[in-house]
């Protein structure tokens, strides 16, 4: 498989990381800028939610 990731924030790195353990014999080009003054990536802990309360039972899935 032949993939193209536009942006290399944390997202797009996620993305490429899931893709590569589905397939390890995929061609994952990731394209976006050197610099991440600014960007998201900065905020990404605050955009995740991880500064919020944890109740009981929140992280039993899989995902979280």
């Amino acid at each position: 498989m032949d993939v193209v990731i536009i942006g290399n924030a944390i997202l797009a790195l996620t993305t490429a990381y899931r893709l590569r353990n589905l397939d390890p014999h995929s061609k994952i080009t990731i394209v976006g800028p050197l610099d991440h003054r600014g960007c998201a990536s900065l905020a990404a802990a605050g955009m995740f939610n991880s500064f919020a309360e944890l109740d009981a039972g929140t992280l039993t899935n899989k995902i979280e």
